[in-house]
């Protein structure tokens, strides 16, 4: 494994589930807009008025064309907040609150309340028949008749401008194309990020090595990147130390530590809540310079800790330590090693020289039970040749 690919394996963990949320939001906003309190619909004329209010549509958006003041106002916290108008259409008789203060969006609009009122207004539509019931009466009293000389004619649902949700709508809208910036910024960075290590926001220690080392950063990626590859002394729970660097990694953040640069390093026994709250004994390793870097490092086994310490501080002294593998085997090996006394050395030597000595008259004698046959075989042939002569 090098940098550049743990660089890249933690920003997919990290962009993936961010892209996977934003989707999950943008489809929520899409539905939250398909909600009828949510979603105005434009009547182009009365008719159209009547026939979506019978469809159950809740937020609507009319013409404000023919509109009369009815009389009557509509106060909050005794402040006046909008005026009761009369809407009427071939059927019924409407009552239609209109707001009385601009609102955001008519600055941008060019609307003046104060002077007039706007062409279209969107409502929503609030079944009120208390109000309703109390103007029917007022303009009986007024005319000298009965109230139920009104009966069919009004409506008993208002045309409520002030408690159309305008804010909310925007805010659905805002956040839609918010949502769809979201994901379009983290989809590109992170294609960018994986072309080039340098822009991920994980490498951000590698720039500040840099700066130390007074160095290129590409320059120290690629040491960075060399050393993890093919320079490891030391591997252990996702720490892992080269000749320069040791590296913390985790599934959020990457740490990578110039070993130069520390100048105290402590190990503390803490309790970490891990697998659903669940708390366990692990070793703390913590390292800090002389300025404002800190960097620290959890692991299961305190004596990984002293070892990680140990190959930080000793990095020319050591062989690469895989992760079954423990200083403490070095210890147990030196224990079993047989450790001999010179003087009993010195005995066992004289004693095979002893051996040898004692062996040897058996080789001359076989050497010389040589000799004597070939002198026999000589004389035998110059007897022979004397035979012959004669």
């Amino acid at each position: 494994m090098s940098l550049r690919k743990y660089l890249r394996k933690n920003l997919l963990l990290l962009s993936i589930p961010h892209l996977f949320i934003y989707l999950m939001i943008y489809i929520a906003i899409i539905q939250l807009s398909s909600i009828s309190d949510f979603n105005s619909v434009r009547c182009s004329d009365k008719s159209k008025l009547e026939e979506n209010i019978l469809l159950g549509h809740t937020s609507l958006e009319i013409n404000t064309e023919g509109l009369a003041f009815s009389g009557f106002e509509y106060y909050e916290n005794d402040k006046l907040a909008g005026k009761y108008y009369l809407y009427m259409t071939d059927q019924k008789i409407y009552l239609v609150l209109v707001r009385e203060k601009n609102s955001f969006f008519d600055f941008f609009k060019g609307v003046d309340r104060k002077s007039t009122i706007p062409e279209t207004i969107k409502i929503k539509v609030v079944k009120d028949e208390n109000t309703v019931s109390y103007v029917m009466h007022r303009y009986a009293k007024e005319m000298g008749k009965d109230q139920n000389v009104f009966d069919g004619y009004f409506s008993s649902c208002i045309l409520d401008e002030v408690a159309f949700p305008e804010n909310t709508i925007f805010i659905l809208v805002l956040a839609k194309y918010a949502t769809l910036a979201l994901m379009l910024i983290t989809l590109v960075y992170m294609l960018l990020a994986l072309i080039n290590p340098l822009l991920n926001f994980m490498s951000k220690d590698i720039k500040q090595i840099a700066k130390i080392r007074n160095m290129n950063k590409k320059d120290v990626f690629n040491e960075i990147d060399d050393e993890v590859r093919n320079g490891l002394i030391f591997a252990r729970d996702d720490f892992y130390i080269t000749k320069n660097y040791a590296l913390s990694i985790s599934a959020s953040k990457i740490e990578i530590i110039y070993i130069d640069n520390i100048k105290n390093l402590s190990i503390t026994d803490v309790f970490v809540k891990k697998f659903l709250k669940k708390k366990i004994s692990m070793g703390r390793l913590a390292g800090t310079d002389q300025q404002s870097f800190y960097f620290q490092h959890d692991f299961y086994d305190v004596d990984d800790a002293r070892d990680a310490v140990y190959y930080m501080q000793n990095p020319d002294e050591s062989d690469f330590i895989e992760e079954e593998y423990n200083i403490e085997d070095d210890k147990d090996i030196a224990d079993e090693t047989d450790v001999r006394d010179p003087d009993v050395d010195e005995a066992e030597k004289n004693k095979g020289d002893s051996d040898l000595a004692e062996a040897e008259p058996e080789r001359f004698k076989e050497d010389s039970g040589l000799d004597k046959s070939a002198d026999e075989v000589v004389d035998a042939r110059g007897d022979e040749k004397n035979a012959g002569d004669n």
